[in-house]
């Protein structure tokens, strides 16, 4: 059901924990046919989530996710792919692409919660080379990434500070923009990074990360 000629599957490899900031998780997906990487950064719930589909742990009560599939599943809706995307303000989001029956849906979502439901309906992921462009960054491609499925990812990897941050080509932050956060406290900024993470803006939480480090480095060396 691919829509656009220019969207890029990818797949996901790995899902990563911050050691520098409690509470925050990173998503790693790899174009399947190229060299580039799109790091999400997600919340604590959405990583265990992923995490035990992928483990294929199963808890005693359901999951939210689990709860959807459920229902989706006894309404007749099918996933057919998710589509990633970047809104104008910087978020990303994603488009679920749903059919019941003869019906075909397009359904806004939270990048996070969409991969979640499509690794447990085996569904494709995509992204829009629009996105791909700002926020990937390059690697060394997987020699069987064309033969793997999301779903079928099981790679826990430590994520680099540019993967975690969402920096990437072409994302260099604007030097107005860096600097009000310097002005912040320690713990308004811990506050604003979490208030960014939650609402998936992720250059936001980026720059936030770079000034709390600095920070930090600053008061111990004094």
């Amino acid at each position: 059901m691919e829509q656009e000629k220019n969207l890029k599957r990818l797949m996901l490899v790995g899902i990563a924990y911050n050691q520098n900031n409690a509470g925050v998780y990173g998503l790693i997906l790899q174009e399947t046919d190229g060299p580039r990487r799109l790091p999400i950064a997600i919340g604590t719930q959405e990583a265990h989530s992923i995490e035990a589909k992928l483990t294929e742990t199963i808890p005693e009560r359901p999951l939210t996710h689990d709860l959807m599939v459920s229902i989706f599943q006894a309404t007749g809706i099918e996933l057919n792919q998710i589509v990633l995307k970047q809104l104008e303000n910087g978020i990303y989001a994603a488009d679920l692409y749903l059919t019941q029956g003869e019906q075909q849906m397009v359904i806004d979502s939270r990048s996070s919660d969409a991969i979640a439901l499509a690794i447990r309906f085996d569904a494709p992921i995509y992204a829009t080379e629009d996105l791909l462009e700002t926020a990937s960054i390059r690697s060394n491609p997987r020699p069987s990434a064309g033969n793997k499925s999301a779903a079928g990812a099981r790679d826990t990897e430590k994520a680099s500070d540019k993967d975690m941050s969402g920096e990437s080509k072409g994302a260099e932050p604007e030097r107005d923009v860096y600097a009000q956060y310097r002005t912040k406290s320690l713990a308004k900024l811990q506050e604003m990074l979490q208030k960014a993470v939650e609402e998936e803006k992720y250059e936001e939480a980026g720059l936030i990360k770079k000034v709390i480090e600095e920070r930090t480095t600053q008061e111990t060396a004094e």
